[in-house]
């Protein structure tokens, strides 16, 4: 049986290239919003014992999307342990804790993001709906006027937009 455990281990193994296409079908299918999809296709990399980190914060993005952010921070939490400067894991986990509405955590999470990828915009859109959530304008009109910046055709909220339009 020692022998058959070996084999069957054997040919799970994938070698760099194949696990570097099946992180990117996967993240192919949340990009289509087909959460189960992709975490049929991660999992696979995880019962080959081949995960990596981004393998982590991918299983943490379909775990936000399958609204389960307490496993997405589980995942993102062992992504950042093994990468603490790996910003799309922060920023997913800053998308988790908001689903959680711990917004703390959250601009905590969105800042360390920003901090080592300036121009992740996700990070600014999150920082930007919790300070609009909580009736700071002055700011959101901030993070959303640094968004745009990074990235011109990013769509934020409307009226955050016109403000902008406005030159304010």
């Amino acid at each position: 049986t020692d022998n058959l455990k070996a084999e069957a281990a054997a040919k799970m193994r994938v070698d760099e290239s194949t696990r570097e296409e099946m992180n990117g079908a996967a993240d192919a299918y949340l990009d289509l919003h087909q959460p189960a999809l992709a975490m049929t296709q991660i999992n696979r990399l995880f019962a080959a014992n081949q995960a990596d980190v981004y393998s982590y914060e991918i299983r943490g993005h379909a775990h936000i999307q399958l609204h389960q952010p307490q496993k997405a921070i589980a995942d993102l939490d062992t992504a950042i342990q093994n990468d603490p400067k790996y910003a799309w894991a922060y920023a997913r986990r800053a998308e988790a804790y908001l689903a959680l509405n711990n917004k703390t955590q959250a601009l905590q999470d969105a800042e360390q993001a920003i901090k080592y990828r300036p121009k992740l915009s996700l990070s600014y859109l999150i920082q930007g709906k919790i300070f609009d959530s909580e009736g700071n304008t002055a700011s959101a009109l901030d993070v959303y006027r640094r968004v745009k910046q990074v990235n011109p055709k990013i769509k934020i909220p409307e009226k955050y937009q016109q403000l902008l339009d406005q030159g304010n």
